[in-house]
C-alpha cells in the first residue's frame, strides 16, 4: 500500500511538472538577430524559413524550436517575401536600398530574386534587376505557373511578371489597373485575385484582363495587405485603413463566390492594421499586426476568431513590437516581426500532419480509443493535395464538429475530437477529399 501511495506521489509530480514547462499559448524563441523579419515560410513538417532586413536569412529544421543564420552574401537588401513551391525550389524577393530622397532614380529601385534549388542549402541570384518596382507576391498554382507582383509606391504603375517554365524565366504581364499590388492570391491557373490600395481587382484568364471587384470609397487610404483562399469558392481579405496618424482601422473581408463580391468580417476603430492573415477553416482564423505597417512602434497584437468571425478576441503575446508575417504549420502557429521576433504556439489547429509519405490511396482509419470518453484520435491519410474536409455527425444526420475544413498536402493526419459536451451514444465522422467520401462510426460512452 505504501509503494502505490509512492507511485501516486510520483504521478502526480510528473504531471504536475509537464503541465507548468508545457505551452499552450504564445512564446517567444530566439532568433539570433535584431533585424526586422518581414515572412515566414515552412517547406515541412520541421524546416521553415524567415527573412527581412538587411540581407536576414534564417531557416529552422526542428519545426521553429532554433533558428540558425544563411549568408546570402549582401546585407543591402531587404528581403521581403519567401516562398517554396516545392521542397527544393525556392525564391526570395529582395528590395535593392531606396537611394536618395525626396525623389530617387526609379532605376535605382528594383527587386533582386533570389533562388535555391536544394531545399534552402545554397542560394543564389537568378534575377539581379528587375527595375521600377519592389515585388511584394510570389505564388505558383502548379509546378510551371507562378506569378510575381508589386509596385512602388500607393498610386501609380504596378508590375506583375509570371512563368510557365517553373520560374526559370518570367515575362512582364501589364494588369491596366492603377497601384500598388500589395497582396495576390490565385486559386488556380487563370483564377485569381489582387488587393492594392482601396480595391481588390479578380481575373479568370490567368493575368490577362482584370476586373474591380471590391472598391471602398470611404476611407483614402484603405490597403489591402493579406489574401487568403480556402477553396476556389472562399476567400478572405485583410489589412487597415488610416485617417489620420491617429485613426485606424483594421478590416476583414470574406468571399464565397470566388472573389466576386466581398463583406466585412471585421472593421473596427482599434488604432491598429492587419498585416497578414491566416486561416484555418472557416470559424478559425487568425490575424496579426501592429499600429502602422511600416512603423517600428511598440503595437503588435495577434487576433482570432473560432466562429467565422462573429467575434475576434485578442491574444496573449510576449511582445509589444509589431508582427509582419503569421503562418501555421502542422499543428503549430508563428508569427515573426520586428527586433527579430519569432513567436510559436504548439496547439493552433486541431489536427497533426503525422507524415509527409505520399500514401498510396485515401484511407479513413477507425479512431481511437473506440468506444472513447471523452476524447479520440481519428487518423486519415490523402494522397494528393486538394481541399478536405473531416466532419462529425450525430445519428440523425446533424452536423456536430467540423474538424478539418480546407486545402491540405498528401500526407497522414490526425485530428483530436473531444465529445465532452454530447451525450453518450453513436456518431459518424465523414472524410472528404479530392471527390472521395469515406464515412465510420464511433462510439461515446460516459
Amino acid at each position: 500500500m505504501k509503494s502505490l501511495k509512492v507511485i501516486k506521489i510520483a504521478l502526480a509530480v510528473i504531471l504536475f511538472s509537464n503541465l507548468c514547462y508545457s505551452q499552450t499559448g504564445w512564446y517567444q524563441v530566439s532568433s539570433g538577430t535584431n533585424k526586422a523579419l518581414l515572412s515566414l515560410h515552412f517547406i515541412n513538417l520541421n524546416t521553415g524559413f524567415s527573412v527581412g532586413t538587411s540581407g536576414a536569412l534564417l531557416v529552422t529544421t526542428n519545426t521553429g524550436n532554433t533558428w540558425q543564420s544563411i549568408s546570402l552574401g549582401d546585407t543591402t537588401y531587404s528581403l521581403k517575401k519567401i516562398y517554396f513551391k516545392d521542397q527544393l525550389t525556392g525564391f526570395i524577393l529582395g528590395h535593392s536600398p531606396l537611394g536618395v530622397f525626396p525623389t530617387p532614380p526609379l532605376d535605382s529601385l528594383h527587386t533582386r530574386i533570389y533562388k535555391t534549388t536544394d531545399g534552402g542549402i545554397n542560394w543564389f541570384v537568378d534575377q539581379p534587376r528587375i527595375v521600377g518596382v519592389f515585388f511584394n507576391s510570389i505564388q505558383f498554382v502548379n509546378s510551371n505557373t507562378g506569378y510575381i507582383s508589386g509596385g512602388l509606391y500607393s498610386v501609380g504603375p504596378n508590375k506583375m511578371y509570371k512563368t510557365t517554365n517553373g520560374g526559370n524565366s518570367w515575362y512582364e504581364m501589364p494588369t491596366g489597373v492603377n497601384g500598388t499590388i500589395l497582396s495576390m492570391k490565385f486559386t488556380d491557373e487563370n483564377s485569381g485575385v489582387i488587393g492594392l490600395m482601396n480595391k481588390i481587382y479578380k481575373t479568370t484568364n490567368g493575368g490577362t484582363t482584370w476586373s474591380k471587384v471590391y472598391e471602398n470609397t470611404g476611407n483614402e487610404f484603405n490597403l489591402v495587405f493579406d489574401v487568403n483562399f480556402l477553396n476556389a469558392n472562399t476567400g478572405f481579405a485583410a489589412g487597415g485603413y488610416y485617417l489620420d496618424t491617429l485613426n485606424k482601422n483594421r478590416f476583414v473581408l470574406k468571399t464565397t463566390n470566388a472573389g466576386q463580391n466581398w463583406s466585412y468580417l471585421l472593421n473596427d476603430n482599434s488604432g491598429t492594421m492587419i498585416n497578414s492573415l491566416t486561416v484555418i477553416n472557416e470559424g478559425l482564423i487568425y490575424a496579426a499586426g501592429s499600429v502602422n505597417a511600416y512603423s517600428y512602434q511598440n503595437s503588435g497584437f495577434i487576433i482570432k476568431t473560432i466562429n467565422g468571425g462573429s467575434t475576434w478576441n485578442n491574444e496573449s503575446i510576449p511582445t509589444a513590437l509589431p508582427l509582419a508575417d503569421l503562418k501555421s504549420n502542422n499543428l503549430k502557429g508563428f508569427a515573426v516581426g520586428f527586433n527579430g521576433g519569432i513567436y510559436k504556439k504548439d496547439n493552433i489547429v486541431s489536427v497533426t500532419q503525422i507524415s509527409t509519405v505520399v500514401p498510396e490511396s485515401i484511407k479513413l482509419h477507425q479512431n481511437y480509443p473506440n468506444p472513447f470518453n471523452p476524447a479520440t484520435s481519428i487518423k486519415f491519410e490523402i494522397n494528393k493535395a486538394g481541399f478536405t474536409q473531416l466532419k462529425v455527425f450525430d445519428i440523425t444526420g446533424k452536423e456536430i464538429k467540423n474538424l478539418v475544413e480546407g486545402f491540405k498536402e498528401a500526407g497522414t493526419y490526425e485530428a483530436k475530437f473531444d465529445g465532452v459536451s454530447l451525450n453518450s451514444g453513436i456518431y459518424f465522422y465523414k472524410l472528404m477529399t479530392n471527390g472521395t467520401t469515406i464515412t465510420k462510426s464511433m462510439v461515446l460512452v460516459k
